[in-house]
């Protein structure tokens, strides 16, 4: 039992070390010593947690820094809550949430990033911006939309291991 538990363990901190938040935290302590006169390009994200889309992007937004982790110091990407560090938020005229900010190196202005907010599209935005070569890890999917027509050929053809994930459209 105590091996299960430590195996258990064992596969919690790899996952967690592995996996680790990419994303840079800004505060009112950190924001203007990183957004200074000599910083490398960064994206900046300003969110709220209580926004659902913010929500929504920040999976998105991982992706793209675990992207350019391996350009350390050529460009940040980082998030600021600007519901808790409002200043901040009046001071780069965020009036929703979420909103991405692109600074080049040391600009302290910033213009707004408006394209899509998926992974692929904000790391091609950046790589354009930069010349680096950043790619967003995609895992090939091998499922099939089973319909009237299909489910018994493939769910009950005894060849065939299948997993069958029922669900409502609405739901």
């Amino acid at each position: 039992m105590s091996f299960i538990i430590y195996i258990t363990l064992l596969i919690t901190f790899w996952i967690c070390f592995t996996y680790s938040e990419a994303v840079l935290e800004l505060t009112n302590e950190n924001f203007d010593r990183v957004l200074n006169e000599n910083h490398p390009p960064i994206l900046i994200e300003f969110s709220a947690p209580w926004c659902d889309h913010c929500r929504n992007l920040a999976p998105e937004y991982e992706k793209v820094a675990q992207a350019f982790r391996k350009y350390p110091g050529e460009v940040l990407i980082a998030r600021i809550d600007a519901d808790l560090y409002r200043d901040f938020g009046t001071r780069f005229v965020v009036k929703s949430y979420p909103v991405l900010k692109w600074f080049e190196k040391g600009d302290l202005l910033g213009e707004d990033y408006t394209g899509p907010r998926t992974a692929l599209d904000i790391t091609h935005f950046i790589n354009s911006k930069t010349n680096l070569n950043a790619k967003i890890k995609t895992f090939r999917n091998d499922s099939i939309v089973l319909t009237s027509e299909n489910f018994d050929q493939i769910v009950l053809n005894p060849e065939n291991d299948v997993l069958v994930e029922f669900y409502a459209p609405w739901c």
